[in-house]
């Protein structure tokens, strides 16, 4: 089974905190513009039809440093993450800015770990924010 999300990420923007899951990859296809993905210790530049696996168990984040919007597709294999994808997008296209009890919701509800205390490392290095 596969699931899949299109993601348009604003520039500046990430796409998640840092996190990782146990029971799922995910892949990003870039439909449009420059994503970068952190996976590990490592930084890929996706651009438009570039595709990057971020295995099971490995903490990742993706963002936006253009500065023109970033349209992509966010696929999970086995497709289990829907709920969360549309819970997590409609968090951050709000006004406010989400806080540590969102996410902390989000463990509970869904196969995600968060790493936030890679978060403040990651967005002063590559200048993005959520």
């Amino acid at each position: 089974m596969l699931s899949f999300f299109e993601n348009t990420l604003a520039p500046g923007f990430l796409g998640a905190p840092p996190h990782f899951h146990k029971t799922f990859d995910e892949i990003c296809y870039v439909l449009e513009g420059t994503v970068h993905v952190l996976v590990g210790e490592e930084v890929f530049e996706l651009n438009t039809g570039d595709v990057q696996l971020r295995p099971r168990g490995t903490m990742h984040t993706f963002w936006n440093s253009g500065t023109k919007p970033a349209r992509c597709l966010e696929l999970s294999v086995p497709g289990v993450h829907e709920a969360y994808l549309k819970d997590i997008s409609a968090l951050l296209s709000k006004s406010t800015p989400p806080n540590a009890r969102d996410f902390a919701e989000f463990e509970k509800k869904y196969d995600i770990v968060y790493q936030m205390d890679k978060l403040p490392e990651i967005m002063q290095k590559y200048q993005v924010h959520l």
